[in-house]
C-alpha cells in the first residue's frame, strides 16, 4: 500500500470512530409525586459515562413540598444505560438518598416514607 492510501485509510477510520463515539441522544424526565409529610429534593444527574464528561454532574434540581407532584426535566443525554440518574432526598433522612437510573422518556415516580412520623427513610417506587 502506498503512503497516501494508508493516510486516507487512517483518516477514514478516525472519522468512523468519532461518529460511533458520538452515539445517539435521548430526552430524560421524571414526574415525581411526594406523598411524604416532608419536602423532598429531587436532582437529575448526568453520569460520567457521557462522552467528554469528567464526573457526574447535577443538571436539574427541584424541591417538592408534602403532597406535591411535579416534573423534573427534560434533559438531553446519551441513550446508553445509566446515562441519567435521579436522586431524591429529604431532611432528616436516616438512610442514604434514593437513587435510580432513568430510562429515556418520562419516568413516573412516587416517594413514600416508612414508619410513623416524619423521620423515617424514604422509598421511591415507579408508577406503572
Amino acid at each position: 500500500m502506498s503512503r497516501a492510501m494508508l493516510r486516507s485509510l487512517g483518516v477514514s477510520m478516525l472519522m468512523l470512530a468519532a461518529a460511533a463515539g458520538a452515539g445517539c441522544q435521548a430526552n430524560y424526565a421524571a414526574d415525581v409525586h411526594n406523598t411524604t409529610p416532608q419536602p423532598v429534593f429531587v436532582q437529575l444527574i448526568k453520569n460520567a459515562n457521557q462522552p467528554g464528561a469528567a464526573k457526574p454532574m447535577a443538571v436539574l434540581q427541584r424541591r417538592l413540598g408534602p403532597g406535591d407532584r411535579g416534573a423534573v426535566g427534560p434533559i438531553r443525554a446519551s441513550d446508553r444505560a445509566g446515562a441519567v440518574s435521579i436522586v431524591i432526598d429529604t431532611l432528616p433522612n436516616p438512610s442514604r438518598p434514593a437513587m435510580l437510573d432513568l430510562m429515556p422518556g418520562t419516568t413516573f415516580l412516587e416517594v413514600t416514607m416508612e414508619g410513623p412520623g416524619t423521620t423515617g427513610p424514604i422509598r421511591v417506587s415507579e408508577k406503572r
